[in-house]
């Protein structure tokens, strides 16, 4: 799930949140991990885990 789009140094970042459920616990635990997106020029987006 993607959370925002944060604008950085003129590049854009995703801040993208993973639910993760544990067996111990009941509740979900959620970890956030910013991927910068760079467009290449034929169009693609790659990511690259910061």
């Amino acid at each position: 799930e993607i959370e925002s789009v944060r604008e950085r140094m003129g590049m854009s970042w995703l801040v993208i949140r993973t639910d993760i459920r544990t067996d111990q616990d009941e509740h979900v635990a959620s970890t956030y991990s910013t991927i910068l997106v760079r467009g290449d020029e034929t169009g693609d987006a790659r990511g690259d885990e910061a």
